[in-house]
């Protein structure tokens, strides 16, 4: 939808409006009185309320927030929700952050501004998880009472520039998650390697058409777009140095994943982690009808913070 409006219109509309009802009249107001993206991380309220201690979802690798949107529905109503979005890319095609703790200090100040005292909980999925535990972690060095969720998140690896992943394999990623869980159309490794960059672009691009990832009329400019900032978040935590928490945190596993993925989670949890376990794999835990049983857990969590770390 947003992409078809800024073909149409040629005006770029904030992802936020979908979270706060959207409705004609309201990207009718927003393109006749213009708007302006925000230019450095910022926060967008999935939803509204005062019954509870807010809860904190961090962006994935690629950058949108839309995979929380369930969680606005399936939540115990009243709580406030929120979701910690990145800046855009710099004309370098990087983004405005030179170390992974330093965009962790930049999200924590967000969560500062909407909560500035009492008790938060930060929650990310994938990549976001390795964004929750870095703000996470920035909390809880100023003082504050947070409790970390992770969802399905692979445990980070130190990866030196010189071992840097090719092409290839980050394409290969970057599929997986354009189809979710419709694989039967990806190309090998071996496959990819032998591809042009542009014809790469051109097979991410049909695999984002048929995943209702992008509108039919989506061009290779796009799909750039996209691959440059999977990239761009990702160098930040190849280059990234986690510590020890210093308190019990949750991950949400799913059934089907490889638990060596996780296993490297076990040096950061010096004050131990409580793993949980829901159906499907790690992109279909997060669609429905997998994703009511990640939200009724979370549920429970937030019901029950002292299971997840609060004293």
């Amino acid at each position: 939808l947003m992409a078809e409006i800024e073909r149409r219109f040629g005006r770029q509309l904030p992802m936020a409006a979908i979270f706060q009802g959207a409705t004609v009249e309201l990207f009718a107001h927003l393109l006749r009185d213009g708007y302006q993206p925000e230019q450095g991380p910022h926060l967008i309220e999935l939803r509204g309320g005062d019954a509870g201690a807010p809860v904190f979802f961090a962006h994935p690798a690629g950058s949108e927030v839309v995979c929380y949107m369930p969680f606005a529905r399936l939540l115990t109503p009243g709580r406030p929700l929120y979701a910690i979005a990145p800046p855009p890319l710099t004309p370098q095609r990087t983004l405005p952050f030179a170390t992974f703790a330093e965009r962790a200090a930049a999200y924590a100040d967000l969560v500062e501004q909407a909560q500035p005292d009492g008790p938060c909980t930060v929650v990310g999925w994938c990549y976001g998880g390795a964004n929750a535990y870095g703000i996470a972690q920035e909390l809880l060095r100023r003082g504050r009472d947070v409790d970390l969720i992770m969802i399905d998140t692979h445990a980070p690896v130190y990866v030196p520039p010189e071992e840097e992943p090719g092409r290839a394999p980050i394409v290969e990623a970057l599929a997986l998650n354009l189809r979710w869980d419709h694989t039967d159309d990806q190309r090998s490794i071996a496959e990819l390697e032998q591809m042009t960059e542009e014809e790469h672009l051109d097979y991410l691009l049909d695999l984002a058409r048929k995943g209702d990832y992008l509108p039919p009329d989506a061009g290779r400019e796009q799909m750039q777009e996209i691959l440059d900032l999977w990239v761009a978040n990702l160098r930040l935590l190849w280059r990234h140095r986690p510590e020890p928490l210093g308190r019990r945190f949750t991950m949400i596993r799913a059934q089907d994943g490889d638990p060596d993925l996780f296993a490297g989670w076990q040096q950061f949890a010096d004050a131990g982690v409580d793993v949980h376990f829901v159906e499907g794999n790690h992109y279909t835990m997060m669609r429905e009808p997998r994703v009511t049983a990640v939200a009724e857990l979370i549920d429970e969590l937030l019901r029950t913070p002292e299971t997840n770390g609060r004293n």
